[in-house]
Parts: C-alpha cells; structure tokens; sequence
C-alpha cells in the first residue's frame, strides 16, 4: 500500500488499514512552538524537521472506533547540551479510541470515571479523541500531532 498525506478516514471505509506519510511540512508544524524547536531558529516549512511513517488499521464497534498500529521517525530538535541540531528516531506503539464528540467527556475527572466504570479490560491509559458525528469522518492528525509532540524527550543529545 503506498503511503497518502491524506488524514481524514471515512466510517463508510471502516474496517481499513491506512498508510500515511508524515512530512516534513507536517512535522515542523506540529512541533513548532517547543523550545527545543525554536532554538534551532528554522521555520515550521524546514525539510530537515522530520518525517515518517504511520500504519494504522481501524476497525469499529458500534460508535466506537478503534485504531491500533505504529509511528515510525524522526524529528530534529536542538541539543540539550550544546543546542545544536539533534536526530530523535521515534518508534511508537498506537492505541487509540475514537467516539462521536458528543460522547467524549469533557472534564478529566468524569472521563477518568466514565472509563474505569466502563467494561472489564479497558486499560487505564486508554486514549480517547472525538470525530464528527455527522460527517462520520475522522480526523488522525490531532493524535499525530500530539504524538510528534510527545516524542521529544526532555533533554535529547
């Protein structure tokens, strides 16, 4: 399957397996306002921000969706020690669950609850994200961004 920038996935396709391209345009921008970015003092459209790759098989259960799969990459950020340009690889494990936006509880005590409360075998750090109910599209590239974004480590070499 060749790779797509295209992050949105219809539920009339579900279930599906998905390859996209994360480039370097995407990359920049989601990782843009971290200080260690900006210390490098390259814009957000910089080919060396980092790229990768996503699978993703999403599968639904009722208004649930589910995807499991994988983020491979890079990113460049700045030293921690001498702030010059450093190469973060990043190898993900993807779990996420996708619910109508109406379902997703909006204050973190409550989900908390709605989860643990919810059926056996949920696992405790279980992430949720909402998709548009009435366009029964999904958008992946909140959870890819904030994934890029949770790969820098605090002080990378």
């Amino acid at each position: 399957m060749e790779p797509t920038t295209d992050m949105r996935v219809s539920l009339e396709d579900l279930p599906t397996t998905t390859t996209i391209a994360l480039t370097p345009a995407f990359v920049g921008e989601s990782i843009a306002t971290m200080p260690l970015r900006a210390a490098l003092e390259r814009g957000p459209d910089d080919p060396r921000a980092g790229g990768g790759e996503v699978r993703l098989e999403l599968h639904a259960d009722g208004t649930s969706v589910f995807a499991t799969g994988t983020l491979n990459g890079w990113i460049e950020v700045a030293c921690g020690r001498c702030l010059g340009p450093a190469r973060v690889p990043i190898d993900e494990v993807l779990r996420v669950t996708y619910l109508p936006e109406a379902e997703v509880p909006k204050d973190p005590v409550e989900a908390e609850e709605d989860l643990t409360a919810g059926p056996q075998g949920l696992d405790d750090e279980l992430d949720v994200y909402g998709y548009d109910g009435e366009t029964r599209v999904i958008d992946l590239a909140p959870l890819l961004r904030e994934q890029l974004v949770l790969a820098v480590p605090y002080a990378p070499l």
